[in-house]
């Protein structure tokens, strides 16, 4: 399978305000992925052990409100000074924040969890960023991961279709939101063991039988029921890759 190499070297600090605006005002396949990852946010927050707790990226914002109403405040890095002033002005003092590459990044505390989900599709060194999370949590702390799947249903039909190449071909969506890489779960299990995480568990989610823009008009209910449908079916053909890990 394909696999893209490590490079340290590429430059990484590109303007990640040329992003921003995508999450704070989504077009209709944008505001799908919302509606997912509100269900992942549901479905996840009862693992997350706190009280400090550090947000990898803000993104659509979907975790912070209720990391703060489990646990009263939260952590946030991110690039995109956009997207942190956007935070701050959403959650005032209850969120820290931090202006900052994830590559650069030093936190002046450990967390008790690191919310990695939607980042390391983005990263030019994905295991070296994991490396990092690695530093950044306690001893017994947890590290959730979550990616899109190269090998899900949609992308296996856009093969079949003619319109793409193959899995891990970069679709124009992927290039629109910045990502650099598709994962497949071996690829994803070699880069999270290879930072020093054991996997503890595999979280089944979502079945995508066609691309964001074709399925932008359903209902929440309907949505939903695409993400229990993902129970159903193997790993490799859900949409979204989630892991929980913790160090070694």
């Amino acid at each position: 399978m394909p696999r893209n190499s490590h490079n340290s070297n590429k430059e990484f600090k590109e303007n990640l305000d040329q992003f921003g605006h995508k999450y704070l005002s989504p077009d209709e396949a944008r505001s799908l992925d919302q509606k997912v990852i509100s269900i992942l946010v549901e479905k996840l927050m009862p693992l997350i052990k706190g009280p400090q707790v550090l947000e990898m990226g803000y993104g659509d914002g979907l975790w912070t409100g209720g990391l703060i109403e489990k646990f009263g405040n939260s952590h946030l890095v991110d690039a995109s000074l956009e997207l942190i002033n956007h935070a701050k002005s959403m959650h005032g003092n209850k969120l820290v924040t931090y202006h900052s590459y994830f590559e650069e990044f030093t936190p002046f505390c450990l967390f008790d969890s690191v919310i990695c989900t939607y980042v390391l599709e983005h990263v030019v060194d994905p295991v070296s960023v994991l490396q990092r999370c690695r530093a950044w949590l306690k001893p017994d702390g947890l590290l959730l991961v979550a990616v899109p799947n190269a090998t899900s249903l949609h992308r296996r039909l856009g093969v079949v279709m003619g319109l793409q190449k193959d899995l891990y071909t970069l679709s124009a969506g992927d290039r629109s939101v910045g990502h650099r890489r598709v994962y497949d779960p071996s690829m994803l299990e070699s880069d999270i063991t290879s930072a020093g995480f054991a996997i503890g568990g595999r979280i089944p989610c979502m079945f995508k039988p066609l691309p964001n823009s074709l399925l932008s008009c359903l209902s929440t209910e309907q949505i939903q029921g695409l993400w229990h449908l993902g129970d159903l079916i193997p790993e490799d053909q859900r949409a979204i890759l989630v892991y929980s890990c913790r160090p070694v």
